[in-house]
């Protein structure tokens, strides 16, 4: 009787052992050494299938997911920690006996330095200027600060969004480079380099001079010539700084509307200086009246010259062009007929035109053939103008003698060249 008991103990536990295996789960990633900031994809499969009734994810003790009555599972994790992290997969079937899958280590790769785009708000300034530096930063584990260089040089810190830094001591020309440097919560670091150029000083204002005569700062002038084949030459110089060929030059039809001169020419024409490179962008050109065969009057163009340096500086000239030949030429008159200058005293001395057309009001140079001989002073009723030499441009002037005997008084047409001279006899 003892034998057959335990023959049949043995054989119901050789058909529990065969009918009811344990179950078991393999898990796989499919990256083992992802970068930061990317996911990856974990795949669980369990067996028997029959038999599951539970299959979880784990890191570490944390269950990541779980699905029910499923011998599979897969899910996406986010890598979003530096470093080691350990994963496995745990099944439970119907009897409640639970297997536990081989670790999988995951190696999460360090993040990049922070990504850091650096931009200046004016990227060309003048003296006294501001500009301001803003830096833009990616970074994955967050912005600690942002620290703004000049070389070697610190000049600020900033924990805040926008990571920004203003500048205000452009004091000198030249360019300037600036450096931000971002670190992210990780201690990590990313930098950018932006440059600034900073221009001429302040005030970039220019005067223009016609044929060497000056026609004012930072508004209108006049001057009067001849029709073609006359030339003026017209200069743009700068108060401060050198801005050589740094000046656009228009010809317009009216200086309010900034109208262009029609393609025609029938106002003349703007050209470069012969061996001028610069062409229009130079701080000296010249203006060429038109040819008009039958020009009975006279027209009135308008220059405008515009520094390309600080476009907001803008002088217009009014040009007023007579026909070729109205001007014959001058006389000069002093204001005592008949009696001879004398020493000392100063004498008012006229020039006119010899025919009855033009207008050549304030528009003679003055000069003496002995400098010596004595000196001109501006009319106090009359309108002058002067030349960067200190020559009076006007149509009268006041002539004191310092010499006695003969002088020799001459002016000059800025019309076109007409020239005469006048003997004066000097007495005490």
């Amino acid at each position: 009787m003892k034998l057959g008991k335990y023959l049949v103990l043995v054989s119901l536990s050789l058909i529990v052992a065969c009918g009811n295996p344990p179950p078991s789960v393999t898990l796989t990633s499919s990256e083992l050494n992802p970068v930061f900031g990317s996911s990856v994809t974990f795949t669980a499969t369990a067996t028997p299938a029959s038999k599951i009734v539970k299959l979880e994810l784990l890191e570490g003790t944390t269950v990541k997911k779980t699905v029910n009555n499923a011998a599979n599972l897969e899910q996406n994790v986010l890598m979003d920690k530096a470093g080691k992290r350990s994963f496995t997969a745990r099944v439970t079937d119907s009897a409640g006996v639970v297997a536990s899958s081989a670790a999988v280590e995951v190696d999460t790769k360090l993040p990049p330095a922070p990504v850091v785009t650096l931009k200046a708000s004016r990227t060309e300034v003048v003296i006294d200027d501001l500009s301001t530096l803003t830096a833009s930063v990616v970074a994955s584990s967050g912005v600690s600060e942002v620290e703004f260089f000049e070389g070697t040089k610190s000049l600020a810190k900033d924990s805040s969004v926008p990571f920004e830094l203003t500048i205000n001591d452009f004091t000198s020309v030249g360019s300037r480079v600036f450096k931000a440097v971002a670190t992210d919560n990780n201690g990590l670091k990313g930098e950018e380099l932006t440059s600034i150029t900073v221009l001429a000083s302040k005030p970039t204002s220019f005067k223009i001079f016609a044929n060497g005569f000056s026609l004012g700062s930072g508004g209108s002038g006049n001057i009067i010539t001849n029709l073609s084949p006359d030339e003026t030459n017209l200069e743009a110089k700068y108060e401060t700084g050198t801005v050589s060929n740094q000046t656009k030059w228009i010809l317009l039809t009216d200086s309010n509307s900034g109208t262009p001169a029609p393609a025609d020419g029938s106002l003349g024409t703007i050209v470069a200086i012969l061996g001028n490179p610069d062409g229009l962008r130079s701080s000296k050109v010249q203006y060429v009246p038109p040819t008009l065969t039958n020009f009975n009057d006279r027209i009135n163009p308008v220059i405008e010259a515009k520094s390309v340096q600080d476009p907001k500086q803008i002088t217009t000239i009014q040009l007023s062009i007579l026909k070729k030949g109205t001007q014959t030429g001058i006389s000069l008159v002093k204001d005592q007929l008949g009696l001879p200058p004398k020493l000392n005293v100063p004498v008012t001395i006229l020039s006119n035109p010899t025919g009855s057309v033009g207008n050549v009001d304030n528009n003679q140079v003055w000069s003496l053939t002995d400098p010596s001989s004595g000196t001109f002073a501006c009319v106090p009723t009359t309108f002058c103008r002067f030349t960067e030499r200190g020559d009076i441009v006007a149509n009268r002037v006041l002539f004191r003698p310092l010499k006695l005997g003969l002088v020799s008084i001459n002016a000059t047409s800025l019309h076109d060249g007409a020239f005469f001279k006048l003997d004066l006899t000097i007495v005490q």
